[in-house]
């Protein structure tokens, strides 16, 4: 009897390890694994492309996440230094304190997108190839969002 309990406790960790390890796994997979978006170069044109059909007044665009998904983005700078350069930044609209920066500069992508209250955050960058990419990045490697104050003593 004593031996079978503890046979069930083993298979019971054991099979508890197998499930939190896989789900681990998974979670770590998929906010480390890039989405590709591209050469940069692509990517910079498609961004061209919505500005030069965006108006001054409703200057929205859309920016692509992971998995095929895209945010609805109003663009609240803007500098095009020439037609390879060029800076934006914004905030993204139907999200709570969301917002997002892009430069693309001598064929090299960065930027971010960040949401604070949801407290997830995403990058976007290129590689030595010129390949444009973005991954969901722990939102404490880009902003600090849990510190703590020193109380007054």
């Amino acid at each position: 009897m004593k031996k079978n309990t503890i046979l069930k406790k083993w298979v019971f960790l054991f099979i508890f390890f197998i499930a939190t390890s896989n789900y681990y796994t998974q979670v770590i997979t998929e906010t480390q694994n890039p989405y590709s978006l591209g050469t940069t170069n692509e990517f910079l044109k498609q961004i061209q492309a919505q500005l030069a059909t965006i108006s001054k007044n409703n200057p929205e665009i859309k920016l692509p996440l992971p998995h095929s998904e895209t945010l609805h983005a109003k663009v609240n700078y803007l500098k095009e230094r020439s037609s390879s350069e060029i800076q934006l930044e914004g905030e993204i609209l139907g999200r709570a304190s969301g917002s997002f920066s892009l430069v693309i500069k001598d064929k090299k992508l960065e930027g971010r997108l960040i949401f604070l209250k949801d407290k997830k955050a995403y990058t976007y960058y290129s590689d030595n190839n010129e390949e444009a990419f973005i991954k969901e990045d722990n939102i404490n490697n880009i902003i600090c969002t849990d510190f703590i104050r020193p109380s007054n003593s």
